[in-house]
């Protein structure tokens, strides 16, 4: 019996500090540095917006493979389910908290083969900034924000 508890004992042991070492991992996200602007606050990936719904307005700067214009889309994060945010062409923003790697803000392409394809992960992108610039949420109780305007290098205009 003392063989079998001291078994469970150190099962439980080694349980337990995986899981310390797991959750440590998003505090090692690293940070990006914020360039808030008004009431709206720049994002970084460690905040993790889309782990679960927040009723808040989020504004996007994005573009496309094919283009090297920003553009700029405001939504409301109200759903859990995969919700398009805005389409340009064969390309669609999108947001998911669906469990795994499809989920957060990202940007799919719909192919003919399949339905759509993930093309970036806002998180994955937040450092090369290729497909999406900066996020920001509406940090106000107001009723909707109005849309920022944005230069041609994809930054909100003060």
């Amino acid at each position: 019996m003392k063989k079998i508890l001291s078994i469970l004992g150190s099962l439980v042991i080694t349980g337990t500090s995986t899981l310390g070492i797991v959750s440590c991992k998003i505090d090692n996200v690293d940070d990006c540095e914020r360039k808030d602007i008004g009431n709206w606050k720049q994002m970084c990936p460690k905040d993790q917006p889309f782990k679960k719904v927040d009723n808040k307005y989020y504004a996007t700067i994005w573009r496309t493979k094919k283009e090297n214009k920003w553009k700029i889309s405001l939504f409301n994060f109200i759903n859990s389910s995969v919700t398009n945010i805005q389409k340009d062409g064969k390309y669609i923003l999108q947001y998911s908290i669906k469990q795994g790697y499809n989920s957060g803000l990202m940007l799919v392409e719909e192919t003919e083969q399949w339905r759509t394809v993930l093309i970036k992960r806002w998180e994955d992108d937040s450092k090369q900034q290729e497909l999406f610039k900066s996020l920001y949420k509406w940090d106000d109780n107001t009723p909707t924000p109005s849309l920022p305007k944005i230069d041609e290098n994809g930054n909100i205009i003060a």
